[in-house]
C-alpha cells in the first residue's frame, strides 16, 4: 500500500508524498530503517492495544 500510496512502482514518482520520501533516503542512509521500526512499534502498540490474536493478523493490517 506504501508502495502505490507514494508511487515507487514507476521509475520516477509522480506524488510529492514520493518525491520527498526518495529525497530523504537520498539524504539518510537509515531512513529507510527508522520508518520500518517506527511503523512496526505502530502497528505492535496497535496490536496489543486491540488484545488481537494471530489470527487476526490481516483485520489488524487495516
Amino acid at each position: 500500500m506504501l508502495i502505490q500510496m507514494l508511487d515507487l512502482q514507476s521509475g520516477k514518482p509522480s506524488s510529492s508524498a514520493g518525491i520527498r520520501f526518495l529525497e530523504l533516503l537520498e539524504k539518510d542512509e537509515m531512513a529507510f530503517d527508522n520508518l520500518y521500526c517506527v511503523a512496526f512499534q505502530m502497528m505492535d502498540a496497535q496490536w496489543l492495544a486491540k488484545r488481537a490474536s494471530y489470527m487476526e493478523f490481516s483485520v489488524n493490517l487495516t
